[in-house]
């Protein structure tokens, strides 16, 4: 706190980070609660944990959230969750490699998004 009393130039930068911060989290909440079924919702938080990797390869993301967990955040069942993660397995949308979740082709998942 007195770093910050004691430069306006550090409180305008955390003040212009903490404002981005809010602003990214209300866009993400804003997707997930603009999506009409429970498959777009999944589809959307999927990709917004992958939405810093690159673009041109297979994306892979630590599954740290268990289907309950995910069933929260998208406002669904924990039953929804497994099932819509096994359809989306099935039509190879994404895969699990040891405790990664691998996204082989993002712009199939964007399509459902």
């Amino acid at each position: 706190m007195r770093l910050l009393e004691g430069s306006n130039h550090i409180t305008i930068a955390c003040a212009t980070l903490l404002a981005r911060e809010v602003a990214g989290t209300f866009s993400d909440v804003h997707d997930l609660l603009l999506a009409r079924s429970s498959t777009e919702k999944l589809a959307r938080l999927l990709l917004s944990w992958a939405a810093d990797e690159p673009r041109n390869q297979e994306v892979r993301v630590a599954a740290q959230f268990t289907h309950e967990e995910i069933a929260q955040m998208i406002g669904s069942s924990r039953e929804t969750v497994t099932r819509l993660l096994s359809e989306m397995k099935r039509k190879e949308l994404i895969r699990m490699d040891g405790s990664m979740l691998v996204i082989p082709n993002r712009v199939a998942l964007q399509a459902i998004a």
